[in-house]
């Protein structure tokens, strides 16, 4: 798929990684930022959509209602990837092994995750980078 293929030149492991799980779990973009360790099923290779994220609040998903997305098993085992760094980071920073938030921006002051307009610029980044579709051969 080109948009991740750009995506990789583009943006960091973390914002690929954000953008994978809207592109192949179908999440949206406040409940991708949103995504907690706890919900996050590896066993049944699924995520328990409960909230989203914007603007520093977080808050029930559209219309209010939580779901259960399946995950395809490659977007599990990059999850998995994405915990254990944040594992380690919250070591080497003293915060124990403890993960809660799988998407936490590393310039933001305080466990926040990427905020939409960081991950729409980049999708906007991408997009360019990957130039007009109708000129790509299928």
């Amino acid at each position: 798929m080109l948009f991740i293929e750009q995506s990789q030149l583009i943006c960091s492991w973390t914002e690929q990684l954000i953008l994978k799980v809207m592109v192949y779990a179908g999440l949206r973009l406040g409940e991708a930022l949103a995504m907690r360790f706890s919900f996050l099923d590896v066993d049944k290779m699924a995520y328990h959509v409960t909230e989203s994220y914007k603007l520093k609040s977080f808050r029930k998903p559209k219309f209010g209602k939580t779901r259960i997305e399946d995950l395809p098993a490659y977007l599990v085992d990059e999850l998995r990837a994405n915990v254990r760094h944040l594992q380690k980071e919250n070591l080497k920073q003293g915060r124990g092994g403890v993960v809660d938030l799988l998407f936490v921006d590393p310039k933001e002051n305080g466990p926040w995750p990427y905020s939409q307009r960081k991950v729409q610029g980049l999708t906007k980044k991408v997009c360019k980078a990957a130039g007009p579709w109708d000129q790509k051969s299928p």
